[in-house]
């Protein structure tokens, strides 16, 4: 007790100014103790969300690189493209309204026929809407433009016509695929 007198130069060494410096002491160390643990808590939740970016990350390369996933962009490749190559004497804009349009008329009747390749097909644009769900903050969104930016655009692009048509019978279908190609194209 000696120490702690002469430490806060206590003239009164009565219990209760002795007891007032103690009190202010425990006041001093429940502060530092709360700061610490603030500090500890604040460090956790940033590596928190560093891990739950990495595992974003991860989901979307597995997702996009699955063997299903790589079967069915190849399916939709020889529907848009048939055996030829893409024609070279309209635009870029022309050519892939023309592949659009292809690709809608090919769906319906790939549906018409119950066919398998329709479900394949179609898991690309599910994907792209299962994906633009996902995005809850403007750095999921700019991981995913980031990562699939131009193929979001590109697909959006192929399904279009036929997303329209289908937005006849269900006006909501693949609104987040609308959202996450509406981000990923400015």
């Amino acid at each position: 007790m000696e120490w702690l007198v002469q430490f806060f130069q206590i003239d009164d060494c009565s219990p209760k100014a002795i007891t007032a410096v103690a009190t202010c002491i425990l006041a001093i160390l429940a502060i530092a103790t709360l700061l610490v643990i603030l500090l500890v808590g604040w460090r956790q939740l940033r590596q928190l969300r560093k891990d739950s970016h990495k595992q974003l990350i991860s989901g979307i390369l597995d997702g996009w690189g699955s063997q299903s996933m790589i079967k069915a962009r190849g399916m939709l490749m020889k529907v848009i493209r048939g055996e030829g190559s893409p024609s070279t004497s309209t635009t870029k804009a022309e050519q892939i309204l023309k592949e659009a349009s292809k690709l809608k008329e090919e769906l319906y009747e790939l549906e018409r026929n119950g066919d398998e390749k329709y479900y394949e097909i179609v898991q690309i644009s599910d994907y792209m809407e299962r994906l633009g769900y996902m995005m809850e903050s403007k750095q999921d969104r700019q991981t995913v433009k980031d990562l699939l930016g131009d193929a979001v655009v590109n697909y959006y692009l192929h399904f279009q016509l036929w997303i329209e048509e289908e937005r006849k019978k269900y006006p909501r279908i693949y609104e987040y695929f609308t959202e996450i190609y509406e981000y990923c194209k400015k």
